[in-house]
């Protein structure tokens, strides 16, 4: 019945496909690992009921659209990808096929200047 991990600082650079056997499974934290194979994102979309994922502080550079296909990430709200090398719009133009994203963090990533930070200080 586990419903949350964080594995946050592990020098994580793989994940375990083994991760879908835990099928209550809605969040989970890889912050400060070392993680850089896009294809974390089929992994983790394999996870039924996931629905907020925590990427920050990796080396992932895109989201490929591949791993966002029809099905994937149903339930996912909320993904991090902050301070990671996101640097073009189309690394993750995948992203708004997840229906259920209410929530994406990309502060941090080259996509957005030299400071990372929203250049236009878009405020909601």
């Amino acid at each position: 019945m586990l419903r949350e991990v964080d594995l946050s600082g592990n020098e994580i650079s793989d994940v375990p496909t083994q991760l879908s056997g835990f099928p209550a499974l809605e969040k989970i934290v890889l912050d400060n690992n070392k993680i850089r194979d896009r294809n974390v994102f089929v992994t983790l979309s394999r996870i039924r009921h996931m629905r907020e994922v925590s990427l920050a502080y990796n080396f992932l550079d895109a989201v490929p659209e591949y791993a966002c296909s029809e099905g994937s990430f149903r339930t996912l709200e909320a993904l991090d990808l902050s301070f990671n090398y996101i640097s073009r719009e189309e690394d993750v133009w995948a992203l708004p096929r997840l229906e259920r994203l209410e929530t994406l963090i990309l502060y941090g990533n080259p996509l957005l200047g030299p400071t990372g930070e929203d250049q236009l200080q878009v405020r909601e």
